[in-house]
């Protein structure tokens, strides 16, 4: 079900950027004489492909990780990314990015730390039983009496 999804979506993104591209090529036919990766070098072919892998990794990531921790890992890596492509084009890194970096990475390690837990504690009516021996899915048996919807 997960790649059936994922193919389905690609397959209308190639649909909808091959008429977008078709478009482009009737009422700009100047600019692609050259043809449409003219300019292209290796560098912006690799990103044009890192990029395009993207999707299908934070999907597999979303199958079998925590939400919470696909979202962590896909801000830590806009920032890696960032920052390769300072490094790999020469672009500058503006101190308001500084800012926000820290802050996101700040924020990621607080959530993740335990020195935060005197702020989020929970009772102990709501403490989560962590056992192994505990099935990660339990059957929920609902009586004759309750009525659903």
């Amino acid at each position: 079900m997960f790649w059936m999804q994922n193919y389905r979506l690609y397959i209308f993104g190639i649909f909808y950027n091959g008429v977008v591209l078709l478009l482009e090529i009737w009422y700009n036919a100047s600019k692609f004489r050259e043809g449409i990766f003219y300019g292209w070098n290796f560098w912006t072919i690799l990103v044009a492909l890192s990029g395009s892998t993207d999707g299908l990794l934070v999907g597999f990531l979303m199958k079998f990780a925590d939400n919470v921790a696909v979202i962590h890992a896909d801000v830590l890596g806009t920032i890696l990314n960032i920052i390769v492509s300072a490094k790999i084009f020469g672009l500058q890194i503006t101190p308001l990015f500084s800012v926000v970096a820290s802050a996101i990475m700040l924020s990621i390690y607080l959530f993740h730390s335990d020195e935060m837990s005197c702020f989020f504690s929970k009772s102990n009516e709501e403490e989560v039983n962590t056992s192994e021996d505990r099935p990660i899915y339990e059957t929920v048996e609902v009586s004759d009496q309750v009525k659903l919807g």
